[in-house]
């Protein structure tokens, strides 16, 4: 069988991860023939991991999403695609903004597309209330252009499919894990020492909230002045300015700092760097944090969240997602109570147990991508 893989629309955070593992993993079965087109940053990811040569890699860029810059996205695609006959195409995340001939199953983790919710939209501005409010009716219309859908969650997929609306059986599941690169990552001690580190592994988007780390720190050092703690970010520095400017503004401008972007085969040492993980986030489908955090045993703070609840369960301790003296509090208590966060690692060994391990991901998403070829071509032989 040939399959085309589009990862054009993976340019930053959780998407180009997800791309880059389903690549590795599909780069080492023959049993089908491969044609990958990709964002620059999956590219580099690729590259990273020794696949700069990959003859089956296309890099195509700008991503097709922008409606004018994107036409010659759009196009290469639509030639790859004439050129290459796939049976099935694969747009990892979409929208993919192509209209393929071909049987296409379309990969969607938007979540202010699926499920929005109130704490998300709380931190815009109107102006970024009315932007959201029209990409996601721009979605709804890009994603019409998809025959099947594939989701991280049954939250993701039930939301489109009333925001959408498409046939049941024309959609699947599929949880998110952690990539490849963490399978055989050694896990090492907890730092520990004067200073208790903080990861925050994410890319900037205005959900994830990380405004609120500096306000987090203030509240540790107004309740803990005598114990250090240091946040990291993994933020482009431009990106990343406002909230150190802040952190400085409230004194604290010792407790953030920024690492920048971080490619993947870095990501297990960086989390051996750390004592705990901080995620701010307020909106997610699924992020691959939370399970590379379990896998490199590390305790987790974050959101009092349906969508965190659900992937975490008893793996993290929650705070309410507004408040940075609520963040401090479950901080301090980890800190102050070493049991507890050694039941948090516990508890994040055995929800590892519900995720798929990235090779059991890939043939889950493999599965797909044959049954959608098969189902469209039984369909039009019927027809």
């Amino acid at each position: 069988m040939k399959l085309l893989v589009n990862a054009t629309v993976c340019v930053v955070g959780g998407g180009v991860q997800v791309a880059t593992s389903f690549i590795l993993n599909a780069l080492s079965c023959r049993e089908h023939q491969w044609l990958f087109a990709v964002s620059a940053a999956v590219k580099g990811n690729l590259a990273a991991a020794g696949l700069a040569g990959e003859g089956r890699l296309v890099e195509v860029s700008p991503p097709p999403s922008a409606p004018l810059r994107g036409r010659a996205a759009r196009t290469a695609l639509r030639r790859l695609e004439r050129d290459f006959a796939p049976d099935v195409v694969f747009t990892v995340f979409g929208p993919a903004y192509v209209n393929f001939k071909s049987p296409h199953l379309c990969g969607f983790a938007v979540p202010w597309t699926t499920h929005p919710n109130r704490e998300a939209y709380g931190v815009l501005t109107p102006r970024q209330k009315a932007k959201r409010w029209l990409l996601r009716w721009k979605d709804k219309l890009a994603l019409r252009m998809g025959d099947y859908y594939l989701f991280e969650t049954e939250v993701a997929k039930d939301g489109l499919a009333r925001f959408v609306g498409f046939p049941p059986e024309n959609a699947a599941v599929v949880a998110n894990t952690y990539a490849p690169v963490f399978a055989a990552a050694a896990v090492e001690p907890r730092p520990g020492g004067p200073i208790l580190k903080l990861l925050t592994l994410s890319s900037y988007y205005r959900h994830k909230n990380l405004e609120i780390i500096p306000a987090v720190a203030a509240e540790l050092r107004k309740a803990a002045p005598g114990r250090g703690f240091r946040f990291t970010l993994t933020l482009p520095p431009a990106q990343a300015a406002a909230i150190l400017a802040e952190a400085g503004r409230l004194g604290v401008g010792d407790m953030v700092a920024n690492r920048g972007p971080v490619k993947m085969p870095d990501c297990p040492a960086l989390y051996n760097e750390h004592d705990f993980v901080f995620m701010p986030t307020l909106l997610e489908t699924f992020t691959a944090t939370y399970p590379e955090a379990m896998r490199m045993e590390r305790p987790i703070v974050t959101t009092d969240l349906d969508f965190a609840r659900d992937i975490c369960r008893g793996a993290a301790s929650y705070y309410s997602p507004l408040s940075a003296v609520a963040a401090a509090a479950r901080i301090l208590e980890l800190v102050e109570s070493p049991d507890l966060a050694a039941n948090l690692v516990e508890a994040g060994r055995e929800r590892l147990g519900a995720f798929p391990t990235p090779e059991g991901k890939f043939k889950e998403q493999l599965g797909w991508l044959v049954h959608a070829a098969e189902k469209s071509k039984a369909t039009g032989e019927q027809g």
